[in-house]
């Protein structure tokens, strides 16, 4: 590596920590020693890692999870069972307050070649709020309040479909 080269580097290295900026292996692109402009900032590619905070109350769970319930998971989810006593009025409201339930996939959607009766999963507080996560992550543009509230009137029953499929499989399978 060239002086000139070696010098753009450390200060490039030095104007990145600086400004706390993420960058995946922490090099810069090779550019050719010769070219004028090998230390010209628009010419670096700067990958940030954001992290977002997202606040949501009992509420908003209950709220998402109703809808999901009530028609957003009906096409591949035919039955939902409340393990344990129950935690709140009805199904929706039992994972805000840290219980479980186990949703059945319904015959034609199961994830195997060959049909298995009964075949379900587990739903938790964890999973859903990963589903959150995932969703916000990989879809965005749900509006947050200053305090990071998702503005769960955004929220319609498709999109709470997809929060519960990315909390019980990790992906949208069933579109």
């Amino acid at each position: 590596m060239c002086k000139k080269r070696k010098k753009a580097v450390g200060k490039m290295k030095r104007w990145m920590l600086n400004h706390k900026l993420v960058y995946p292996d922490c090099s810069l692109p090779d550019y050719p020693c010769e070219a004028p402009d090998h230390t010209r900032p628009s010419s670096v590619l700067f990958m940030l890692n954001v992290a977002i905070p997202i606040t949501l109350w009992q509420e908003d769970v209950d709220s998402i999870m109703t809808k999901a319930l009530n028609g957003g998971i009906n096409y591949w989810c035919n039955e939902v069972k409340i393990l344990g006593p129950c935690r709140g009025k009805n199904a929706a409201e039992h994972i805000s307050r840290f219980g479980e339930l186990r949703l059945y996939l319904t015959d034609e959607t199961s994830l195997v070649d060959r049909p298995i009766l009964n075949e379900h999963r587990e739903m938790t507080l964890d999973k859903f709020l990963s589903g959150i996560r995932q969703y916000v992550a990989e879809r965005g543009g749900i509006t947050r309040d200053e305090s990071g509230r998702l503005d769960v009137a955004e929220i319609d029953a498709a999109a709470a479909d997809s929060i519960i499929q990315y909390a019980l499989f990790g992906e949208i399978v069933y579109s």
